[in-house]
């Protein structure tokens, strides 16, 4: 069941799940234009790095939870966010106190193409999802957020 509560100055629509990531993605959801699924939903985008067949970009965004995976060469960084910021595995790029709300998750990209001197190819993404119909309006998000 959905019910309405009010959360900071906005009002979401969130389940049973009350943890700060799925109200995060839901928001995020919403604001790209979208609708939630009955039973969950999930968004995987995949990024590689032009000139690099070593280097990804993974971001996961679902209705409990969202998070990314930055690999490259032998170094990882899997960061997921559900009450908040945690390390999955490993955070060989140092990213966890680096971690901006889903909303500004671009920043923390261009950064770490700044950073590391790479380019995400981003007209190459992957989008894999369970929402129809979804995939166009995350390409143009793709392009102009991140």
């Amino acid at each position: 069941m959905i019910e309405r509560r009010e959360w900071g100055m906005r009002e979401v629509l969130w389940g049973e799940n009350t943890c700060a990531g799925g109200i995060a993605a839901t928001s995020w959801l919403y604001a790209r234009g979208l609708c939630a699924v009955a039973g969950g939903w999930d968004i995987a985008i995949f990024l590689p790095v032009r000139g690099e067949d070593d280097a990804s970009l993974h971001l996961a965004i679902t209705s409990s939870e969202w998070g990314f995976l930055l690999r490259r060469g032998a170094r990882s960084s899997w960061i997921r966010v559900t009450d908040q910021p945690f390390v999955h595995e490993r955070d060989d790029f140092g990213l966890l106190h680096h971690i901006p709300p889903l909303e500004h998750i671009g920043e923390l990209v261009r950064g770490v193409e700044e950073r590391d001197g790479i380019r995400f190819d981003r007209g190459s993404a992957r989008i894999e999802t369970n929402l129809a119909n979804a995939a166009p309006r995350l390409r143009r998000w793709i392009s102009y957020a991140l």
